[in-house]
């Protein structure tokens, strides 16, 4: 609070200073360290600093310096520089003596601060940048109203480097571009053409950067026909519908389909955007141009007339006294045609004898064995396809009736549902992978230790592996001989039994 009072009295002490003629350079060296240092204090005063502007606002120099003392807020910081002047300096650029320096200030603001990603979000989510600040700015760069009091050159800085930098601020606050399109769009075809072909420039980058604006654009359809036009023609006559995505392309297909199916022509307006509509999925669902086909086929007629030219024209059309054959034996590629062209021919002759020969009795054998069967099999094919074709007639009735609505429907959704599933199966794939393997790598290295264990402290001595060895070869040859024995005691038993 004191910092403000600190921030206000210097303020108003300076322009009064101004106004009477007195020097103000210690107000102004006071006022833009503490808005160097402090520059929060000075967004927080901008109602008391909007008030001073508008009570000094037919006192130029009075005016200026209060504009110039708040905008040096944006020496360190962008957000509340930006903040100063969307409250105090954008206001007055309709006033012939503030609009050039508020030029100024914005670009040197501007400048000061390179654009990056991180930046700008924050930047602009100090200042709360957004809908409301972009459309406000657009109103007074490309307005219906009277001109800006600007010299050309400043009104084409304006126009091309600020609004466009200013416009990346407000996407970087708000990246939610859907919720951009609908001002757009209504905006579009009620000013001048700089001001329409600005909209439809941002209408495209939206159908770009955001797929739901599709689906905002599918609501405002009927309602916002005449501009729904002008897009359509916009996407239609330049081709910028290839700027889309695939996806985007094939949702804005599918949705050309459902307004073509579903809108009633009640308007000349959207009479006209479903004729544009017509078009354009026709141009849409039309074939790319076959570059790849026109290159093989001019490729493949090119060295046909080359070698008719060379064999039929120069050499009477002997082959062999031609360049074409000189060019192929001395690549090698002669031998090699004539060995393969000679064994083809060979394999050929022998195929058609053999096939002359069996085929007939391998068909006459075959149709006389499964021709009644397969006329049978026929006959009640026949019999069952028209039945099934007769009673399903209710079936079919619904499904034509439901295609249109569920293939729309699939096209919307399922790309989404599989982008998810394979999002969710990444994810959890990361996470059970990670675990699987750090659950290995422990059980591996328990499973070390506990060998290593073993070896030192139990199996020593007579325990050891080479002892126990040789204990099992022992007990074996031990077991073995007791067998040989049993056996012959048993065989001995036997005999005497006999």
């Amino acid at each position: 609070m004191g910092l403000c009072r600190l921030f206000s009295a210097p303020t108003s002490g300076g322009s009064n200073a101004s106004v009477g003629g007195g020097s103000v350079m210690g107000f102004l060296l006071g006022l833009q360290l503490l808005a160097t240092r402090y520059p929060h204090v000075v967004t927080e005063v901008l109602p008391k600093m909007s008030q001073l502007r508008s009570q000094n606002q037919g006192r130029p120099v009075a005016c200026l310096t209060l504009l110039w003392a708040a905008s040096q807020a944006g020496l360190t910081s962008l957000g509340h520089g930006l903040a100063v002047w969307l409250e105090l300096l954008m206001p007055v650029m309709g006033t012939r003596m503030c609009a050039p320096y508020a030029v100024e200030s914005l670009s040197a603001l501007l400048a000061r601060y390179p654009a990056s990603e991180d930046g700008d979000a924050a930047a602009g989510q100090a200042c709360n940048l957004g809908m409301r600040s972009l459309f406000t700015f657009m109103d007074v760069v490309y307005g219906s109203g009277p001109r800006l009091p600007l010299s050309s050159e400043q009104g084409r800085v304006l126009r091309d480097q600020l609004y466009p930098r200013l416009r990346h601020l407000c996407y970087a606050a708000e990246t939610n571009r859907s919720a951009y399109f609908p001002s757009y769009l209504r905006r579009l075809g009620t000013g001048s053409s700089l001001l329409n072909a600005e909209l439809l420039s941002s209408l495209e980058e939206c159908l770009c950067r955001d797929p739901e604006c599709l689906s905002v654009w599918r609501q405002l359809f009927v309602i916002q026909a005449p501009q729904s036009l002008r897009l359509l023609q916009h996407l239609e006559a330049k081709d910028a519908w290839r700027h889309l995505p695939r996806p985007t392309q094939r949702r804005l297909q599918a949705t050309l389909v459902s307004w073509r199916s579903t809108t009633e022509a009640k308007e000349p307006a959207l009479r006209d955007a479903l004729a544009v509509c017509q078009a354009l999925e026709r141009k849409m669902g039309g074939p790319g141009f076959p570059w790849v086909r026109l290159l093989l086929t001019t490729v493949v007629l090119g060295v046909g007339g080359l070698v008719f030219w060379d064999v039929r024209l120069q050499h009477g059309g002997r082959f062999e006294r031609s360049g074409t054959h000189a060019l192929l034996k001395d690549t090698g590629l002669l031998s090699a045609w004539q060995k393969s062209s000679t064994q083809a021919a060979v394999y050929l002759n022998e195929g058609s004898t053999w096939a002359a020969e069996k085929l007939p009795v391998w068909y006459s054998e075959a149709s006389r064995r499964l021709g009644p069967p397969l006329e049978t099999a026929w006959e009640q094919l026949a019999k069952l396809s028209v039945a099934a074709w007769t009673n399903s007639e209710p079936l079919r009735t619904q499904v034509l009736r439901h295609t249109h609505s569920l293939l729309l429907w699939g096209n919307e959704w399922v790309p989404v549902c599989v982008e998810s599933v394979l999002g969710v199966a990444h994810e959890t794939w990361s996470v059970v992978g990670g675990c699987v393997g750090w659950l290995l790598e422990h059980v591996v290295h328990g499973a070390r230790l506990s060998a290593h264990w073993l070896t030192d402290n139990l199996l020593t001595g007579s325990w050891s592996p080479e002892k126990l060895q040789s204990h099992a070869v022992e007990f074996a040859s031990a077991m073995q001989k007791q067998a040989q024995v049993a056996v012959h005691w048993l065989w001995e038993r036997l005999g005497s039994a006999q």
